[in-house]
């Protein structure tokens, strides 16, 4: 009796190698568990199965006294967040040839240094990390690179996106999209007619959606002014009184106010955020009069 080893590498559906992995050997074309061992004098492997190791080689031996020379196998890899690959009919070169010679042979001497300008290897392409594995066989070390997984919260200290220009700022949208962020603020004009019907008026032309606006307003002619900003969370402004009560303020919840008297005032506060801007909600008590010219600062 006598055994041959099949040395192979692990290695996942897109031919990345696959460390730790779990290797099933069968008879091929069956699910049958073939019998094979660990070494060339090691114990038979449980249920024909054995482990890659951290470079994704994996060796396992038949015995002649187990199968007849024609006999073929399969391998079947697998683990944990991979798909598994299947290699069939496998067949082991000089499996079940055997002789009774003692084969003999000469000594080699190397009289002279020898250098070597390259090798090919055929299990890799171009431009792959190599390495020695535990068995001195040289293997591809990808798997360095397949085996970073990403646990929570990672760093990267840089990365390439396509669609982008050099030094252009970036931020993530609300659909965690990164979208450029050139333009980060800007400063612009309305005009309302608080005697106008109450309802929500749609502010265009901002060029980005707005997180933060902050406005002044004011009613030339009057002593009506507003200071306020607004955000999706909240809304607060601050109004002069002059008009109702003199050297007194008024505080409101809402974008701008702008306070006639008593019981007489215009509201205004964003309802919604657009791509290109957002909409003022205006809601008047009594029947304020005059026109307010109001000036924003919009945020990204």
């Amino acid at each position: 009796m006598g055994r041959k080893a099949y040395h192979g590498t692990a290695k996942d559906q897109n031919g990345r190698v696959i460390y730790s992995a779990t290797v099933n050997v069968y008879t091929a074309g069956t699910t049958t568990a073939a019998t094979c061992y660990a070494s060339e004098a090691g114990a038979a492997l449980s249920g024909g199965a054995t482990t890659s190791d951290a470079y994704g080689a994996f060796e396992f031996w038949v015995d002649s006294g187990d199968y007849t020379q024609d006999q073929e196998f399969k391998v079947v890899i697998s683990k944990s967040g991979y798909s598994s690959v299947t290699y069939d009919y496998i067949h082991i070169p000089g499996f079940g040839l055997e002789t009774t010679d003692s084969p003999t042979f000469s000594s080699l001497t190397i009289i002279n240094d020898i250098t070597a300008d390259g090798c090919a290897l055929d299990d890799l392409t171009a431009s792959q990390a190599v390495m020695t594995n535990g068995s001195k066989v040289l293997v591809s070390a990808d798997y360095l690179d397949q085996a970073v997984k990403i646990a929570s919260s990672p760093t990267f200290a840089g990365a390439t996106f396509s669609g982008l220009t050099a030094s252009v700022p970036v931020w993530t949208s609300a659909a965690k999209a990164l979208v450029s962020v050139s333009t980060r603020f800007k400063v612009g004009s309305i005009t309302r007619d608080l005697s106008a019907a109450d309802g929500a008026v749609a502010e265009t032309g901002v060029g980005f959606q707005p997180s933060v606006v902050i406005f002044m307003g004011a009613v030339a002619g009057s002593g009506m002014l507003s200071l306020g900003f607004d955000s999706s969370a909240a809304a607060y402004s601050i109004a002069d009184n002059r008009e109702g009560t003199a050297g007194a303020y008024y505080t409101a919840s809402t974008s701008l106010c702008f306070y006639v008297s008593a019981g007489v005032k215009s509201n205004g506060t964003i309802s919604s955020w657009s791509a290109d801007g957002f909409s003022i909600t205006w809601a008047k008590t009594g029947s304020p009069a005059g026109t307010a010219n109001v000036f924003y600062l919009a945020i990204r």
